[in-house]
């Protein structure tokens, strides 16, 4: 092992200890000792990926990564790992990139040494057995299958697949079975395994409660058995791009009715330059939103709805700058035009040369960002340290994203001058080019066609000019942020536990919790303003409206939005880089009930900045947004056009909230006409009455003061009594509320997707529980106790459908266990069959589980109730439920844990067979593709036969339904 460890560069904020160490066997390894986390974590991560499939086995390395959970020489039972997860509040999972496979695990504190022993075996004596082989080779078809109609898939596949035929990145990553059903796949299996799977490729990071010399022990004794074959590999001594297949002009046919046009530029690789990060400044810059961006201008023309730029690192050879843009039906007839005021711009960054007032003001957050860097999600932090192990130095591991130390001025010319044509593609994406895909890509069968760049675009690209018709906005630099944070100090003189009732008033109510355990310069400050008159928002046009509105507001802020530090308009690719602006989060949207402003972040900022979206607010005025209302509404139009494009289980989601809800929401079909018929005029009338009738509820938590907060709201209250808002009292709030299903009975909700190339269909059982505290936990322990063999019988051993999940879940206050399938080969109604038979098998098991194992989750479910807030994020989302559900039960953890606590097996065993046997309340939400249509049909009308022990079977009709409102509900109004 290591003589000397290096020494770990860590955040001042962060009170965890690190030590890093090599086995004999080179299999390196990071522990991590954190005697105050709740869960405990691991990964593991071997440096062989993709780009290693044989040719003429696509998709190796993805089906051994399957294979790995499915039983070891000491643990030969499939099922073994995921059942000890289960039982320990356990969550495993893994996946195969380029160039990597990772493995990881997040477990109770106290299950950790069990959970690495079983993990570590994965990598010292994975059985392979023949059955799991041909099995799990079906799980990847369906994952796979999965994936077809997925425009990222698709482009992936084509930009792979165009790389030089003999480059290994040229390859199918996935794998399906028409390439892994070759003869003696076990065998190759094997050997993939021994070849690669070698300890000096692992990187291994544990995270877990107990002293380092603890877990150093542990990892020497489980991981020191991994064999080190000294696996090399092998050396690209090609890149997979270079002038023969670049300098084009890609032109690609999408599932989904939107265009985007891409701009990438493969350039030499950067990550060993990740202290200056030239990379990172580059796509700040060409994904810059504020003034003098290229954004401001796309969108001022009417070219452009969104731009997102980012740098990446490709199989550890090359670099790309990535810039996309999301077009307007102008942009999409216009993409010449939109690439001139893309070359523009890039000529403007050559002349103006590199900048250090922006170098230094990313420098400036990123050096804020981690030295008040707080803890996150432990199994992303693990995943995250092992992958980037791979790649930089241990003693920068915790460091090397932050990292911006050095203004090198020829490093960054340098990068710039390599953005190139030569160097360059261009994709343009929209099913509006279909006559111009002549070619097909194999595997997902994409449309596509592609031509060498014109002299035209040549001409652009090194003379650009450009003369904007509708806009007088100009490209340049960035403006200096106004809004970077100056005052870091931290202030707990009012600190609480829980939050409390601060200030209210006849038209608000304000709660306050001031930091009293993350002790960063960081706050929030969530405000709702509810809203209701002439008809909102029981109407399906409030909704439309509502949508448009948020965006048009949007743009209107947007400028300010991004220095301040909002990423988070339509959750982009680089939504992670908003802390590179002020750090300031924003979260605008507008729903039925009226709208939400959530903003967060460093809180010398955050009353000044909530002052001015108010004061914008006021100020908007939308009957002067016609141009940009035409974009906007195309966009909506368009993604509710392309609801039956997304995943059936995601279509299940959808309809099961119309089912359960009255008002619910609205049939995506009426959504589809209602939009269609919108026009200016409409929505212009339908302003005039937006936020006339409100009412607000706000909750401001962190490093903040209460007089400010006490100060804030009267100051909102008056700027809308000063625009003609009246007084919404609580009693006139519009209520949801949620179905009662009737005992013994059974309802369906069938939808029928009309994506004719869909082939997945996908089904949600749903069974009710009664509103009770003690009810949500008898849920969640009996989600616990199906989890795992739910999972091992439907989808490992049956192989039913690759998305096979269960969840425990509330409705305002009413409690629900569902189960879902979503399956290529099998209509929904029969794999509703598959779910039942496996209920009805669990009985037995179920009615006689003994005491120490009833024992054992419940300790699992205390696990989960007791977990710590990670954050302050994670502190004031929960806390904003209860203000959001008007229960403000803050201290329910401990209300729940002492529910848990006091359950009895009798009470548990008594509440099982009265929702599931006895007197079940079904409700079943399918999701049908058209080639199961038939079948489907048939095999429903067989299980209406066999079922009729059942009281009543109905079909069910959203907005149709006879059931009763649910009596027993929490008295929620508005609300999420």
């Amino acid at each position: 092992m290591d003589p000397s460890p290096a020494k770990i560069l860590q955040s001042p904020n962060d009170k965890r200890l690190y030590k890093s160490l090599t086995l004999p066997n080179k299999l390196q390894a990071l522990l991590i000792s954190d005697p105050d986390t709740d869960k405990c974590s691991a990964s593991l991560c071997v440096n062989v990926g993709s780009i290693l499939n044989h040719q003429n086995i696509q998709g190796l390395a993805h089906f051994l990564e399957h294979m790995l959970f499915l039983g070891t020489a000491k643990y030969p039972d499939e099922s073994d790992y995921k059942d000890y997860m289960s039982k320990n509040a356990g969550n495993p999972n893994a996946y195969t990139s380029m160039t990597e496979t990772v493995y990881f695990f997040e477990c109770a504190k106290e299950a950790l040494n069990g959970a690495l022993d079983r993990f570590s075996q994965f990598f010292v004596s994975p059985l392979f057995t023949e059955s799991c082989t041909e099995r799990e080779m079906q799980a990847v078809h369906s994952e796979h299958q999965k994936n077809l109609l997925s425009d990222l898939w698709k482009k992936t596949q084509i930009i792979r697949s165009s790389a030089k035929s003999t480059h290994p990145y040229n390859t199918f990553a996935t794998g399906n079975l028409e390439t892994l059903k070759v003869e003696n796949i076990r065998e190759e299996l094997l050997t993939f395994y021994e070849k690669y799977y070698s300890a000096n490729l692992m990187k291994l990071v544990v995270y877990g409660v107990e002293p380092l010399e603890n877990l150093e022990k542990w990892v020497i004794e489980m991981f020191s058995n991994v064999k080190n074959k000294d696996a090399e590999l092998p050396v690209m001594k090609e890149l997979p791009f270079d002038v023969e297949n670049m300098g084009q002009f890609w032109k690609i046919v999408p599932s989904k009715d939107e265009d985007y046009l891409e701009i990438v530029w493969n350039i030499d690789y950067l990550c060993p330059l990740y202290r200056s990060n030239p990379g990172r400044y580059l796509s700040h810059l060409f994904g810059h939103e504020g003034e003098n961006s290229l954004l401001s201008l796309l969108i001022d023309e009417g070219l452009a709805l969104e731009l997102s730029a980012w740098n990446s690192d490709e199989i550890n050879a090359f670099s790309q700058i990535n810039i996309s843009i999301k077009l307007t039906k102008q942009g999409l007839a216009n993409p010449l035009a939109i690439l001139e005021y893309t070359f523009a711009y890039l000529k403007m960054l050559k002349e103006k040369g590199p900048q250090e007032y922006v170098f230094k003001e990313i420098k400036r957050m990123k050096e804020l960002n981690f030295a008040f860097k707080e803890k996150e999600n432990v199994q992303n932090y693990v995943v995250s340290l092992s992958t980037s192990l791979q790649k930089f130095p241990v003693e920068d591991i915790l460091i090397c994203h932050y990292l911006m130390e050095n203004f090198e001025f020829e490093r960054l010319e340098k990068t710039l001058a390599s953005l190139r044509l030569d160097n360059m593609r261009v994709y343009l994406r929209s099913k509006e080019v279909a006559d111009e895909a002549n070619l097909e890509e194999p595997i997902y069968k994409t449309k596509y066609g592609f031509t060498k760049f014109t002299k035209e675009i040549e001409d652009m690209f090194n003379n650009p000019k450009i003369s904007p018709k509708n806009s007088t906005k100009t490209l340049g630099l960035p403006v200096p942020n106004i809004f970077l944070p100056q005052t870091l100090e931290v202030n707990t003189k009012e600190a609480t536990k829980y939050p409390y009732k601060l200030l209210e008033t006849t038209q608000s109510l304000t709660y306050f919790k001031q930091d009293d355990t993350f002790k960063t310069p960081k706050g929030a400050i969530n405000l709702r303003i509810l809203h209701a008159s002439q008809g909102f928002p029981l109407h399906c046009r409030h909704l439309i409206f509502s949508k448009i509105w948020k965006d048009l507001f949007f743009n209107y802020l947007r400028e300010s939005l991004y220095l301040a530090g909002n990423y988070f308009l339509f959750l982009k690719i680089n939504c992670s880089y908003f802390l590179e602006m002020a750090g300031i989060y924003t979260y605008i949207d507008c729903h039925t009930f009226g709208m939400d402003i959530k903003i967060s972040g460093y809180s010398d900022s955050l009353q000044r900045w909530m002052k001015e979206i108010i004061e914008n607010l006021m100020k908007f005025d939308p009957t002067k947004e016609e141009r940009k209302f035409s974009s906007i509404h195309n966009q909506l139009k368009s993604r509710y056009e392309n609801f039956d494009k997304d995943q059936p289980y995601q279509m299940t989601s959808y309809h099961t909230t119309l089912a359960m809800r009255k008002p619910g929401g609205f049939e995506n079909e009426e959504r589809v006409q209602v939009i269609n018929k919108m026009s200016f005029q409409e929505f212009v009338n339908l302003a005039q009455e937006w936020l006339k009738n409100i009412r607000f509820e706000c909750l401001a938590m962190g490093n903040l003061e209460s007089a400010i907060i006490k100060e804030l709201m009267p100051f909102i209250e008056e700027k809308f009594k000063n625009k003609g808002s009246l007084v919404l009292s609580k009693e006139n709030n519009t209520q949801i509320r949620v179905i009662k299903l009737r005992k013994k009975s059974m309802y369906f909700y069938d939808y029928k997707i009309k994506e004719p190339k869909q082939n997945n269909s996908d089904v949600c059982i749903i069974f009710m529980a009664k509103v009770h505290p003690k009810a949500k936990i008898m849920n969640m322990l009996l989600e616990n106790y199906l989890n795992s063999p739910y999972f091992a019988e439907i989808r490992t051993k049956q192989q039913v459908g690759y998305i096979v999940w269960s969840m425990y879940d509330e409705d305002r206050g009413v409690n629900y266990l569902s189960l879902t399938v979503q399956s290529n080969r099998y209509p929904s109604h029969y794999s509703a069959i598959k779910i039942m038979e496996f209920l009805d098998s669990m009985k037995d098991k179920i009615l006689n589980i003994d005491n120490d194992e009833f024992q054992t989750y419940k300790n699992s479910i205390m696990n989960i109730i007791k977990e710590k807030d990670l954050n302050l994020k994670k502190e004031v989302d929960r806390h904003w439920f209860e203000m959001a559900t008007h229960q403000y039960i803050f201290d329910r953890k401990e209300k729940e844990a002492d529910i848990l606590t006091g359950l009895t097996k009798e009470e548990f065993l008594a509440f099982v067979k009265n929702v599931i046997w006895e007197e079940p309340r079904i409700l079943e939400i399918h999701s049908v593709c058209e080639s199961h249509k038939e079948e489907d049909k048939k095999i429903k009308e067989e299980r209406k036969v066999k079922n009729e022990n059942l009281k009543e079977i109905e079909t069910l009709k959203i907005f149709q339904s006879t059931m009763p409102l649910h009596p027993d509900y929490f008295s929620y109004f508005g609300g999420i």
